[in-house]
């Protein structure tokens, strides 16, 4: 059995995600959005604002917990974005 870093048999190495938000994550392309553009999550339908001691932004298709790993930030994007419909 040959193994390395990212290969074993020469398949891909198997992605171990912690949490089932990480995997969403991962799965849905969540990224950095490009600087100039209005695409980013600030701008989305799903965007969810908890006004506690200070802001949480969540999104409704990642799902809510009292967790920072569902938190989102405003700058990124996922491929599950829309608009506002105003």
């Amino acid at each position: 059995m040959q193994q390395t870093l990212f290969y074993v048999d020469n398949e891909p190495a198997k992605i171990i995600f912690r949490s089932k938000y990480q995997k969403w994550k991962y799965e849905n392309n969540y990224q950095k959005a490009d600087y100039l553009s209005d695409i980013r999550c600030k701008n989305c339908k799903y965007l969810i604002q908890r006004q506690l001691s200070k802001n949480y932004y969540k999104c409704q298709l990642l799902g809510e917990s009292s967790s920072p790993a569902t938190d989102v930030r405003l700058s990124n994007v996922c491929k599950n974005f829309e608009f506002i419909v105003k």
